[in-house]
């Protein structure tokens, strides 16, 4: 027995049209866009097939109406970006940078946390990052904020200048 599909959603094909209007998309360039033939595109205006939600989703973006969700309220895209409530655009290449941003942060705190359960469990009393007791460490770090685990930096060190090779022959 064959399983029962979900009943689709109605799109109107004015709404359908007047998205893709509102997007400044020809027929040709909405058909690219949603990867159909101009025929397609054609067929959804006149009604004569039923839009696929997904495509008047992708339309209403591209038109510029904001992203569904209250999560999403304001957020919205315009001229290939994404723009924030407050007026922010960011680009593809700028969201790939802020996605590997938050991909080392979690990897980081990851290992950090995993660094403070095994040393908890060593009977250390305090956490260790990196093998630098606190005693021996400077003031905190803003990684202390960041990571939530006590993260200290060295003391800097007094690094001599080198004689020059004139000066070594000299």
């Amino acid at each position: 027995m064959r399983p029962k599909k979900k009943p689709r959603k109605y799109i109107d094909p004015d709404a359908f049209h007047l998205a893709r209007r509102k997007a400044g998309l020809t027929v040709k360039q909405a058909g690219i866009e949603l990867d159909v033939n101009e025929r397609t595109i054609r067929n959804y205006e006149k009604g004569a097939v039923q839009i696929p939600y997904p495509s008047f989703r992708l339309m209403r973006l591209l038109a510029g109406y904001s992203l569904l969700g209250k999560s999403w309220e304001g957020w919205g895209f315009h001229q290939n970006k994404l723009w924030s409530p407050e007026g922010r655009s960011f680009e593809a290449h700028e969201l790939r940078y802020i996605a590997n941003y938050l991909s080392i942060a979690r990897h980081s705190i990851k290992t950090l946390k995993a660094k403070t359960e095994d040393r908890s469990t060593c009977g250390a009393t305090k956490p260790l990052v990196g093998g630098i007791s606190p005693a021996a460490s400077g003031a905190p770090s803003n990684a202390t904020a960041l990571f939530g685990a006590e993260v200290r930096q060295l003391k800097p060190l007094a690094i001599e200048p080198s004689l020059s090779l004139q000066e070594k022959a000299a």
